[in-house]
């Protein structure tokens, strides 16, 4: 299946294809190099459940279908959001609902640990789930900004 913008039609015909049986999907992107490396074809699986450490397969805000590590998952107006990263990249991307989700790699031309995660992997995902959490989004609540700026914040490069 070519890696192209997913509408939630086509995303909602993949995830059910993935809940019975790994479908296979082209990765693009460096995200999650060297694990990973771009044009990728990998297996992916749905599960019932998803854990810190686990390599995902997710539709991006903009359509596109990308593998990143979860790093947790929290509860928000009634709904659970699972907090995303790519190995890449030093901060969290955005969270995403169960319906972006499409499954965890099981297969194809990635590294072994991305299929088998291995406990340090999923220490360091919780641990990174954790520092967001603490020192990202509530001490920031307790610190008085020195010069408040009017510009956006800008994004990080969301890969």
């Amino acid at each position: 299946m070519p890696n192209e913008l997913l509408n939630r039609e086509r995303l909602a015909a993949v995830r059910s294809i993935a809940a019975e049986r790994p479908v296979r999907i082209r990765i693009t992107g460096d995200c999650m190099a060297p694990r990973l490396r771009d044009n990728a074809y990998v297996w992916v699986q749905a599960r019932r459940r998803y854990w810190p450490g686990d390599a995902l397969v997710i539709r991006s805000p903009a359509g596109a279908l990308m593998a990143h590590r979860l790093i947790g998952a929290y509860r928000r107006r009634g709904h659970w959001r699972w907090l995303t990263q790519a190995d890449s990249t030093p901060r969290p991307d955005f969270a995403v609902t169960a319906s972006e989700i499409i499954g965890r790699l099981s297969g194809g031309e990635c590294s072994p640990e991305l299929i088998s995660v291995p406990l340090r992997h999923r220490v360091w995902a919780a641990w990174r789930f954790l520092r967001f959490a603490l020192i990202d989004r509530w001490l920031p609540v307790f610190r008085t900004p020195i010069r408040p700026s009017n510009k956006p914040a800008e994004r990080e490069n969301e890969c």
